[in-house]
């Protein structure tokens, strides 16, 4: 009776919305492998120039491959939102274990003969990115939606700052597997013209890493399922018309969709396509690219500790409150805005700038990534987390489409850097009034 009396006693405390217990710590490492792994579209810059080459693509037909990996990893990302809000979390992450599988294990075999032009066809490549990348959103969702429904409201900006900058090992572990492991060292394995590889059996060898990696991290994740909440003790999620409707209609929700339309579209156009492409434009080799994009993670993991735990900072511990978060998000949107001004010149651009500029773009967007997810969570509330990630994710997959292929009829040329300039610039301006 003592001892119950004493259980009885502590129950409370267990019960409280901000009790913060130990096991909810052992899911981060967890849920953030999920996130590592999860942009397999970003990588495509490592390699793009070699598929171009060695399979004898347009430039619409190989950004074709990575507009289709965005429709599977953002155009269709309210799929694993609606399924994560109705189903949870061990549901959400097998599917797109399985899903992840799948599209880097049909990558590996249509490339492990080495390819030759149209063969593959660059729509077999482009699907099964699709599925590979729609397989990875599932897996984010999992990681991100399970960690910031589990722990308090308070801690979402320090929470979704520390995904983020798990997310971005991905930027610098997969170059660095890439260039340590599969790119040749070997002159004689390059076009000594174009500088690109001659066969593309080391791209193969990767996707296979892909398929392995996304294997032990489903299991792995599979193992905490038991700690996480279940569907039947989720709440009901009450996503109506009207909810809708006056969710949308509040000023910072206004700025968070601008903010997706104006800016974070355009930059994640560059990261995913436009490196590589501007890379060429400045006479970048193979290796010159994978260097790049592994420092662009390094820079990219800085913006999202910098951004993220000072927004929580601002907010927790200065006056500046929500303030803290838009000043954050200003910053972010001034150092990609830079970044494009500096690619103005392209397609006459040196080296050296224009590695400047993937370096500010890499930093803002790392920002961007670092509050994004917390601001739908601040905004939308836990109980609608999956779908409004889903619906956001969805507009800058959609986006990102059309922009990828507008920026490819232009070759990335000065015409597009303007355009990306201005619509930077009224981002920045929403973020000023919002401070």
């Amino acid at each position: 009776e003592e001892g119950r009396a004493d259980v009885d006693v502590l129950k409370p405390l267990v019960q409280q919305a901000d009790q913060v217990q130990p096991w909810q710590y052992i899911i981060i490492p967890v849920c953030g492998l999920l996130a590592v792994f999860s942009v397999p579209s970003m990588s495509y810059g490592l390699f793009k120039n070699s598929l171009l080459t060695v399979l004898d693509l347009s430039g619409e037909e190989s950004q074709d491959i990575v507009s289709f990996g965005l429709v599977g990893g953002m155009v269709l990302g309210f799929v694993p939102g609606l399924v994560y809000d109705r189903f949870g979390y061990a549901m959400t992450l097998a599917a797109g274990g399985a899903m992840a599988v799948a599209g880097a294990s049909s990558w590996y075999l249509q490339l492990k003969d080495g390819g030759a032009p149209g063969s593959p066809g660059y729509m077999t490549l482009a699907l099964s990115q699709m599925l590979m990348c729609h397989g990875c959103r599932w897996q984010y969702f999992a990681g991100m939606c399970a960690v910031l429904s589990t722990f308090p409201r308070r801690l979402a900006s320090s929470l979704s700052a520390t995904m983020a900058i798990l997310l971005s090992l991905g930027y610098i572990l997969l170059p660095l597997l890439w260039s340590t492991a599969f790119l040749p060292t070997e002159p004689d394995a390059f076009n000594a013209r174009t500088k690109t590889l001659k066969n593309l059996k080391p791209v193969a060898g990767f996707y296979s890493s892909l398929a392995a990696i996304y294997s032990c991290v489903t299991v792995l994740g599979l193992c905490i399922a038991h700690w996480l909440p279940k569907k039947e003790t989720q709440a009901e999620s009450s996503v109506n018309l009207a909810g809708i409707l006056q969710k949308v209609k509040d000023p910072d929700a206004v700025a968070l969709f601008i903010f997706v339309k104006c800016s974070l579209a355009v930059v994640y156009t560059y990261m995913t396509s436009g490196v590589a492409a501007t890379s060429m434009h400045a006479g970048a080799t193979s290796s010159d690219t994978a260097s790049v994009i592994f420092r662009m993670g390094l820079i990219g993991m800085a913006g999202r500790f910098l951004m993220g735990f000072g927004a929580d900072f601002m907010r927790s511990k200065t006056h500046a409150r929500q303030g803290g978060t838009y000043l954050m998000y200003l910053v972010a949107s001034l150092s990609t805005l830079s970044g494009f001004a500096l690619l103005i010149p392209s397609p006459d651009i040196s080296f050296d700038k224009w590695k400047l500029a993937c370096y500010l773009i890499g930093f803002g967007f790392g920002g961007y990534f670092a509050l994004f997810p917390a601001s739908v969570r601040t905004i939308f509330g836990a109980e609608q987390l999956g779908f409004w990630l889903g619906v956001l994710f969805c507009m800058i997959g959609s986006l990102n489409f059309f922009i990828g292929h507008i920026a490819a009829k232009l070759e990335w040329n000065s015409n597009f850097f303007m355009a990306s300039c201005c619509s930077g610039t009224v981002c920045s301006g929403v973020f000023i009034f919002m401070v």
